[in-house]
């Protein structure tokens, strides 16, 4: 397995898959010399080149954590080279891209999975569950808040393609339904070009979907709600906490005592996830589905293409209401946080 791109989210995918049984990692491609000393640590190889790492023919798989704008030409090269590509998310800039790393895939007969990494949070798969097994009953609304974390510097996308895109994949996952745009707002904070804050409304199935995100909040949250008939369902991606209140039928009372107690108190239950790191498990999805030559676990390029097809949507909605404008830099943030 090779890793290309040695940035922060390079560097985690190298020390995964330095730990995975069964896993021979067999380097790390990056032009910036300065990410050398990432892969020399541990005594493995640094190329300057995609192409001078594939030459070594030892390469089943590669996992690309680059910049988005990369996406597309790594992945059509490893691709047309006939090894499989796991590339984060976004899957590219634009739905053209995203439809020339299909079809090349397609052709080759590779997996290409995309690093949509909260599919694999084990709590995704909890709220699913609910949703699947009818434990929220008919849902009418999924609001999920992404705020807080400072930004990478110089970011090449907003903050819907860069953050919210998560939670559009996520919504669509818990809905299996593509989410349709029905509005967006942003605004400018500390960011000159792109949006660094935003609020996205969506039609999700026979659901809404509200997602809030932004580089601005200066607490970090990351929660999804889901509200059904039968009760709501509140998850924390990053405890991996899952809380579900059931739904109180309140019947009309002359004793307001008794309805205030009854309507404010619903039954609370703590529902039990198995805590496990998302990343790992992107990961071992990735290796398991390269084995079997086809993707069962990982997420697929057009499931990923949904995603950044809405995400596209909602920015230009945020171009459209928000036009670039001079921003004052006081208390601007400059630290690279993931």
């Amino acid at each position: 397995m090779l890793v290309v791109g040695g940035g922060g989210m390079g560097a985690r995918h190298l020390n995964k898959l330095a730990m995975m049984p069964g896993v021979e990692l067999v380097g790390l491609a990056d032009p910036d010399r300065a990410t050398q000393g990432t892969v020399t640590a541990i005594g493995l190889p640094h190329y300057t080149s995609l192409a001078d790492a594939l030459g070594n023919g030892r390469v089943d798989g590669i996992c690309i954590a680059s910049p988005t704008p990369t996406h597309h030409g790594l992945a059509l090269e490893a691709l047309e080279a006939g090894v499989h590509v796991l590339v984060e998310k976004p899957i590219a800039t634009t739905l053209a891209e995203a439809d020339d790393m299909i079809e090349a895939a397609r052709r080759s007969g590779c997996v290409l999975a995309v690093g949509h990494v909260e599919r694999h949070n084990p709590v995704v798969a909890e709220l699913r569950r609910l949703v699947v097994d009818g434990t929220l009953g008919e849902i009418s609304s999924l609001v999920a808040r992404r705020v807080g974390g400072v930004p990478p510097r110089g970011v090449a996308t907003d903050v819907v393609v860069d953050l919210a895109v998560h939670d559009i994949d996520v919504m669509s996952f818990l809905q299996d339904a593509e989410p349709v745009l029905i509005g967006a707002h942003g605004s400018r904070t500390f960011q000159r070009v792109h949006s660094d804050s935003a609020e996205i409304l969506m039609r999700v199935g026979a659901a809404s979907g509200f997602i809030q995100a932004n580089w601005v909040t200066p607490t970090k949250v990351r929660t999804l709600t889901v509200t059904g008939s039968h009760g709501v369902a509140e998850a924390n991606y990053v405890t991996q906490e899952l809380r579900l209140f059931e739904t109180a039928w309140i019947e009309d009372s002359e004793d307001f005592a008794a309805f205030v107690e009854a309507f404010g108190r619903p039954r609370e239950l703590d529902i039990p996830v198995p805590r496990a790191e998302p990343l790992w498990r992107e990961l071992t999805a990735f290796v398991d589905d390269v084995r079997a030559g086809n993707l069962e676990r990982s997420v697929t390029g057009q499931q990923a293409r949904v995603a950044l097809s809405v995400a596209l949507d909602a920015s230009a909605a945020l171009d459209r209401v928000s036009p670039p404008a001079l921003v004052a830099s006081v208390g601007r943030p400059d630290r690279a946080e993931a």
